[in-house]
Order: C-alpha cells, then sequence, then structure tokens
C-alpha cells in the first residue's frame, strides 16, 4: 500500500505510520475500542515521550471503561431468569416469579 501524503485534516501523519490507516481499523469497533486502538497507533509518533504515556494512559482509560460495560451487561444478564418465555430480574422476590408464571400460564401478559 502506498503511504499517504501528510495532511494534518484528513490524513496526521501521526495515524498514518502503518500499511493501513489507523481509521480504516477503528471505524468497525465501538466508540471505546476504537479510541483506545486510535491511542496505541499514535503513541510515540506524536509529541515526545511525556505525550507517549499520556497516549497509553488514554487507551488504558477507554479500555477499563469498555471492561466495565461488557460486565456490567453480563451482570444484567445473568441476573434475569426465564421461565419458559417469562423472562424476570433474579433480584425478585420469588413469589413474583411465581405470579408471573401464574398469570401467563392463564392467559394474562407480564
Amino acid at each position: 500500500m502506498t503511504k499517504t501524503t501528510h495532511d494534518a485534516v484528513n490524513h496526521p501523519s501521526h495515524y498514518t505510520q502503518y500499511p493501513v490507516e489507523v481509521i480504516e481499523l477503528t471505524r468497525h469497533m465501538n466508540f471505546c475500542k476504537g479510541n483506545a486502538v486510535k491511542y496505541v497507533a499514535r503513541a510515540g509518533f506524536k509529541g515526545g515521550p511525556e505525550k507517549e504515556l499520556e497516549d497509553i494512559d488514554k487507551a488504558i482509560w477507554y479500555l477499563k471503561d469498555e471492561r466495565e460495560q461488557i460486565a456490567k451487561r453480563l451482570a444484567e444478564k445473568e441476573s434475569l431468569i426465564t421461565i419458559g418465555e417469562i423472562q424476570v430480574d433474579g433480584a425478585v422476590a420469588p413469589v413474583k416469579i411465581a405470579e408471573a408464571v401464574f398469570r401467563r400460564a392463564n392467559g394474562a401478559q407480564g
């Protein structure tokens, strides 16, 4: 692949150091993962060692945030109990689950 000519707005040099431009990868990711890749890819190419450490710290921040979001979704999914077609929060009292099953069995929604 031919390197793109430096253009501070459209093709900044700190994003064109690789065979593909960083945006070609990040546009296929969600926001947090894309930003983490962006900061890792540009680390060491924009500014001195202080900026490199800052970029690495930013990448870590986005990865931690992404991890928290995934863990939260997983915890929410695990807290749901499915009984037939009924899905209820596992934190509700067992009597509420029994009531939902009874209502469904008798044709009521919810």
